[in-house]
């Protein structure tokens, strides 16, 4: 099937999972129909019933296998664990991400609710089994503050739940994050996709020419405002009445 195959991300394959990517449906549907070809030469078949196509903007659509058989139309195509939406947005896939994250949490639960254990082992186990499932495929993730705001608000109810710490009793977030020593979960999605920490000791995460074109930066707006205060002459209280 090499020949056949196209090269990301028109074609994504990985073990017998097949993902075709066109602009077209007829081109899709040629393809399938040509993969399907390819398969029965080699004494394989194509399962008909676990192949599923989408449009992305909630177009409909027809497409038949090479037996004229209609392949199944659906409005979430779910690939490597990833759920993909026909509107585009990765909305579908971050809740189905945080039930996963839930589902590690109750799976655990019986060690992280176990007051004999010491906090910093629950954060450990917190940080490689539940956080990992809640960040799976956060890569392509377009984040927007609301979808940060719920990461957040889903890893606080965890956090609380394996410390022992309600709403009422007014802790602040970074203080019960440090008693299980994690760090924001959203951080962690920054640090994935390669950028620096949002903490402060952002600079060793950072290249030289990254720190001195931050300094340079801040040095310039510190002028400018110096600049701007030291040409700026005082009003006479009359004025400041007239300006009021």
């Amino acid at each position: 099937m090499g020949d056949t195959m196209e090269k990301a991300p028109n074609c994504l394959a990985y073990a017998d999972d097949l993902c075709l990517i066109d602009t077209d449906v007829g081109n899709l549907e040629r393809k399938v129909q040509e993969v399907q070809r390819k398969l029965q030469a080699g004494g394989l078949t194509l399962n008909t019933g676990k192949t599923e196509f989408m449009m992305i903007g909630g177009e409909q659509g027809r497409m038949r296998d090479v037996k004229g058989e209609e392949i199944k139309q659906v409005e979430v195509f779910r690939y490597l664990g990833s759920l993909i939406h026909e509107d585009g947005g990765p909305e579908r896939d971050l809740n189905n991400r945080i039930k996963c994250g839930w589902a590690k949490f109750s799976a655990c639960s019986g060690v992280l609710h176990d007051k004999r254990i010491r906090w910093r082992l629950k954060g450990k186990i917190y940080r490689t089994m539940i956080r990992p499932a809640m960040m799976y495929g956060s890569e392509h993730w377009a984040l927007t503050e609301n979808m940060e705001e719920r990461l957040n608000v889903a890893e606080m109810k965890m956090v609380r739940w394996i410390v022992g710490v309600k709403l009422r009793d007014k802790i602040r977030n970074d203080k019960i994050r440090g008693k299980i020593d994690i760090a924001p979960i959203v951080e962690k999605i920054r640090e994935k996709r390669g950028y620096p920490p949002i903490s402060a000791s952002w600079p060793k995460a950072c290249g030289k020419a990254q720190i001195e074109l931050v300094e340079a930066a801040r040095s310039e707006q510190r002028t400018v405002e110096r600049e701007d205060t030291a040409s700026r002459p005082s009003l006479a209280w009359r004025e400041e009445e007239a300006i009021r």
